[in-house]
């Protein structure tokens, strides 16, 4: 999904004495192939390549005063729109390899202004890409231009938080957090938000960060309908769950599209501490029952987890069969 757009271009002439002879009256579209040989990432706005190709250009415009031709109108034009796609590419490799100096360049120049939210063909944009390497010192000068999209997104919804939070890049996520327009409750198209994501990684100072954030959204769930809680518990990370319960208005028993509660995953997988705290939160349900009507108790049974069998049979109000245990 990310990709770096450096080495697309190979063979570059060192310099202008590089360039044949035979080619002093190169075509436009023979202009345009020694211009594409100069690397994206090497090539400088003001480079000799503008100039010899302007030099060239000139050359051949008549020494009398008359308009210029068309031909000569649309070589110019090329060699705008070729620098200004170099330029787009250099920006782009800077940020996703973490040139500090060159961003400094572009931006110093006066270039960088006009590509600040420019994107790559997958969508994702240099602050996008800085994030997802955890270039911190390149996020600091980016989000320094007023005009820098926070939240923009790639085609597959990922925004630069969602990107840093993906790696785990615990201090770029700090970093963006700190935007007042960041939008910390932002999903990809998989419906997974930054909060999600740590939670199912056991990212705990990843969830940490995000939880001191007041707008933040403890319950929202992703395309499969499980929340930050449900996969916590669904993958043991016991610190998380335990941060998610303190949380006023946590959802403990948000079901999945299968029914399945943090409960039932945490009973199914054998995850007995996880069950246990789960089991000191006065508003779980005990006997809610997936869509193939088993319950937290089914499932410990079917799986074998003796301990957790116990556990749950000890709980007031559990369902055994037909029986209802002392509330």
């Amino acid at each position: 999904m990310f990709r770096c757009l450096c080495g697309l271009f190979s063979n570059s002439h060192s310099n202008i004495n590089d360039i044949p002879p035979s080619q002093e009256s190169a075509s436009e579209g023979q202009i345009g192939k020694y211009i594409a040989k100069v690397s994206p990432c090497q090539a400088d706005p003001q480079s000799w390549m503008v100039h010899a190709c302007a030099r060239r250009i000139s050359d051949k415009t008549p020494k009398h005063t008359e308009p210029q031709s068309s031909t000569t109108c649309s070589m110019l034009s090329a060699l705008k729109r070729r620098t200004e796609e170099e330029n787009k590419e250099r920006w782009l490799c800077a940020a996703k390899q973490g040139d500090l100096p060159d961003i400094q360049a572009l931006i110093d120049s006066g270039v960088a202004l006009n590509m600040i939210n420019v994107a790559n063909p997958d969508g994702t944009t240099a602050l996008i890409f800085a994030a997802l390497n955890g270039h911190v010192a390149i996020l600091d000068i980016l989000l320094k231009i007023t005009s820098v999209d926070v939240n923009a997104a790639d085609h597959h919804g990922v925004t630069a938080l969602l990107a840093a939070t993906h790696f785990a890049h615990n201090e770029a996520m700090a970093r963006l957090l700190k935007e007042f327009s960041i939008d910390v409750n932002a999903a990809d198209s998989e419906g997974d938000t930054a909060l999600i994501r740590a939670a199912f990684q056991g990212n705990r100072q990843g969830v940490e960060i995000l939880l001191g954030m007041p707008e933040i959204q403890v319950n929202t769930t992703d395309r499969s309908g499980a929340s930050a809680l449900k996969w916590a518990a669904s993958e043991n990370h016991l610190q998380i769950v335990a941060m998610l319960l303190k949380i006023s208005g946590i959802a403990v028993n948000t079901a999945d599209d299968c029914g399945d509660t943090a409960l039932i995953e945490a009973a199914s997988e054998g995850h007995i501490e996880v069950v246990r705290m789960l089991l000191q939160v006065p508003e779980l349900h005990l006997n809610v029952k997936n869509k193939n009507d088993k319950t937290a108790l089914n499932r410990a049974t079917t799986r074998g987890h003796d301990k957790i069998v116990t556990l749950l049979l000890n709980m007031p109000g559990i369902r055994h069969g037909n029986t209802l245990t002392a509330q």
